[in-house]
């Protein structure tokens, strides 16, 4: 559990997105939205004052009106312990 905020401007089909849960975070700016509801893009991905790493972000809208939001992101970076994130969340 934690802190979900995506903000979505559908007149420019971009997003932004930020996911806090205990001392790990995931942010992302300038999102692309297309036209199926389908976010993509990059981000970065850690924890707090310990590490932050370049990430891979991809979720979709669902529902009415795009009143849900649900998607993976993952660590650009090939490594042991890598770190992943799956968010959700409605407005």
């Amino acid at each position: 559990a934690g802190d979900l905020t995506l903000v979505a401007n559908f007149n420019n089909s971009t997003a932004s997105l930020t996911a806090l849960s205990n001392n790990k975070f995931l942010t992302a700016d300038n999102l692309r939205i297309d036209r199926n509801g389908k976010i993509s893009g990059q981000g970065q991905i850690g924890i707090i004052s310990v590490n932050t790493s370049g990430a891979s972000v991809t979720g979709y809208f669902a529902g009415n009106n795009a009143s849900g939001v649900h998607g993976v992101a993952y660590q650009n970076a090939d490594v042991d312990g890598g770190m992943g994130a799956v968010f959700m969340g409605w407005r």
